[in-house]
């Protein structure tokens, strides 16, 4: 289908009936392609060089400029990644942004345009389902997320933004040690509880072992031509599942009608095998010291900001931006006006 923004709409392929995790994805990474269109447009994505061979400043090969180029150019990268182990060309991503127009003013639209496509995600997240933003903390992650996170939350109206230990391994760690869960369902039934319980029952028979389950109902009013998928209590009856409905149907449309029935189109039952998680901490050390200062582009000028090691920091150091934060697996990116608390997360908070 075509590029849809999280929505669904005609051309945009096909509504699949089969249980996902609700995302929405926005093309915005490091590997995300800078390129101009026939108008000569400045463009970003939705096509990635990938990790190999990457972004040319990987001098692997890559020959189509990225955010992670643009990030190279502006300073907000230092000269290698991942402990060392990969050195990265300043020289060659210079030359290839070169071929879009002035390499550093390429590098300034590229991250203005991809910082605003990340916040569209996050407003459609939030806002088009009847939430406010500016009540949530972001969470930044992935090799390029903590260098944009702070624009997003300035672009939105975010107040903190937590940075988790080994950011560019979170989704890899994620997938490890998430526990397991096994999904049943039933169309239209007819009395909720002693069908979910029967649900509950046929899972246990086939899994043996079950440390609990998690009910969940798509329900909408007679008429309605989408339903919305509502976590039930244990015990459930039919005030509290309308009541749990009406709350959610406020919530997302801002409105209910008290005088219309509701249905149940499906039951859901989910049961969960927990894994046995290791606590994960972040590295602690004595130095808070800057281990170097260099010049980052940040609010259309170029700064002199402070550069750390997140491993060498000590826990509860407070550090004002601006300030880079460098450690293996990503770089956390500090802009004027907000701090940096050190903790097993980074908390950014704005002042």
């Amino acid at each position: 289908g075509e590029v849809h923004h999280g929505r669904v709409v005609k051309g945009s392929g096909y509504p699949i009936r089969f249980p996902f995790i609700d995302l929405a994805e926005v093309s915005a990474g490091g590997g995300t392609i800078i390129w101009r269109d026939e108008a000569n447009a400045l463009k970003v994505g939705p096509i990635s060089a990938g990790a190999d061979p990457g972004p040319i400043c990987y001098n692997k090969g890559g020959n189509k400029p990225t955010i992670t180029d643009a990030n190279l150019v502006l300073g907000k990268l230092g000269d290698e990644l991942i402990g060392g182990n990969l050195r990265l060309n300043k020289e060659k991503a210079l030359q290839g942004l070169s071929k879009l127009g002035d390499p550093f003013e390429v590098s300034r639209n590229a991250l203005e345009l991809i910082n605003l496509e990340m916040a569209r995600a996050i407003r459609l997240v939030t806002v088009e389902r009847g939430l406010d933003p500016t009540s949530f903390s972001l969470i930044a992650f992935g090799g390029a997320g903590p260098q944009h996170a702070l624009y997003l939350a300035d672009e939105i109206g975010i107040k903190k933004v937590v940075v988790p230990p080994y950011p560019g391994l979170f989704s890899a760690l994620g997938l490890l040690l998430a526990d397991w869960r096994f999904e049943i369902r039933k169309s239209f039934p007819k009395d909720l509880e002693k069908e979910y319980k029967e649900l509950e029952k046929k899972l246990l028979e086939r899994l043996k072992q079950v440390d609990y389950f998690i009910r969940y109902a798509d329900i909408r009013y007679k008429g309605q031509g989408w339903e919305l998928t509502v976590q039930l209590p244990s015990e459930v009856n039919e005030e509290i599942v309308r009541k749990t409905f009406e709350e959610k149907h406020l919530s997302t449309y801002g409105f209910i009608m008290k005088d219309r029935e509701i249905e149940v189109v499906t039951i859901r039952v989910f049961a969960v095998r927990k894994r046995l998680i290791p606590k994960i901490s972040s590295k602690f050390g004595s130095d808070d010291k800057p281990v170097g200062r260099r010049k980052v582009m940040m609010e259309d000028d170029w700064i002199d900001a402070d550069v750390f090691v997140r491993e060498k920091l000590p826990k509860g150091l407070r550090i004002k931006g601006p300030a880079i934060i460098e450690e293996y697996s990503s770089t956390t990116v500090i802009k004027p006006e907000w701090n940096a608390i050190i903790d097993d997360s980074i908390i950014l908070v704005r002042e």
